[in-house]
């Protein structure tokens, strides 16, 4: 395993395949800030784990404030569907200029979670 200091991850999607866990922290990490992220698991019915497979730790340790455990609703392509809940909800802290296609930030009322911007 490997450990992080200085960390900020903010306004990205996380995804785990049918059969693995969405896997967040290590005892070994130092001030790592996680907020506006979104994370789903539809197998495991959308548990976050640590990086040690616990799924009892509380929340507040493994999430930030607006985080969120929800179906982001990606397309095939993983750009956002029309009534996903990353569309508007992410932070323009920390935000790149453009999205990874070169669509500028943000086209709606706010910046979007994940990769992609949305755009109608």
């Amino acid at each position: 395993m490997v450990s992080a200091n200085n960390v900020t991850i903010t306004n990205n999607i996380m995804v785990a395949k049918d059969s693995d866990v969405v896997t967040k922290g290590s005892a070994d990490n130092t001030a790592v800030a996680y907020d506006y992220n979104v994370y789903f698991n539809k197998a495991r019915n959308n548990t976050v784990y640590d990086a040690t497979g616990n799924y009892n730790l509380p929340v507040t340790v493994i999430m930030g404030t607006h985080d969120l455990r929800t179906n982001p609703m990606l397309k095939s392509n993983y750009t956002l569907k029309s009534r996903s809940p990353a569309i508007d909800s992410g932070t323009a802290a920390l935000a790149p200029a453009t999205d990874l296609v070169g669509v500028q930030h943000p086209q709606g009322a706010s910046y979007e979670r994940g990769a992609f911007e949305y755009i109608p």
